[in-house]
């Protein structure tokens, strides 16, 4: 498993995955690839803002989610399904909208983009405990690191077909770092405030 961030600096740069997908958008010439590469951009930006009117914005009303943990898939079907898990899921109990995609690997045709690279999250006590089984004190912020690769199919439009995720090493104690807390980041405590009034 790669390195994970060290002390003394936020655990996540929230804006890398943004800042890759927007150097391979200024190296892709083909125009369909363009717009595709654009609106998976957008999506990962507006997660990052914490934008969830945003990201359902990017999405095709024929969107569907497909979550794969472990040969099972877990994801929301449909629009208002795909926006409760947003809401209920990631935002109000697991708290897990606080994330580094660090990319190794982007592909693009006509109907997909293919994303693969490291998943930093930052995640609380009760995440580790309730979601992933594993032990840590109560009062722990985390940082959860996997691998994943997405991939992300879209409409004649351009706009996401969903989100199809393939993880692995997901559920392993050596994925999580207790964090110090000048490596808590601010987003962090904006994400514990909106789950709190969501």
């Amino acid at each position: 498993m790669p390195t994970l961030p060290g002390a003394g600096a936020p655990a996540v740069d929230t804006d890398k995955m943004v800042r890759i997908m927007d150097a391979k958008i200024a190296a892709t010439e083909n125009e369909r690839h363009r717009r595709n590469l654009e609106t998976v951009r957008e999506h990962m930006n507006r997660e990052r803002l914490l934008d969830l009117a945003g990201v359902m914005g990017t999405l095709s009303p024929e969107a569907n989610y497909k979550l794969w943990v472990d040969g099972v898939d877990l994801g929301a079907k449909g629009l208002p399904a795909i926006r409760e898990w947003y809401v209920d899921t990631n935002i109000r109990r697991n708290r897990t909208f606080v994330i580094e995609y660090d990319l190794e690997r982007v592909v693009v045709d006509d109907d997909v983009v293919v994303t693969e690279g490291q998943m930093n999250v930052v995640v609380d006590a009760a995440y580790v405990s309730e979601v992933l089984g594993l032990d840590c004190d109560a009062d722990d912020i985390m940082l959860h690191s996997f691998r994943q690769i997405v991939f992300w199919p879209v409409d004649a439009d351009s706009q996401l077909l969903g989100e199809e995720f393939y993880t692995n090493g997901y559920g392993n104690q050596k994925a999580l770092r207790k964090l110090a807390p000048d490596e808590i980041p601010g987003d962090w405590h904006a994400l514990v405030k909106l789950s709190r009034e969501i």
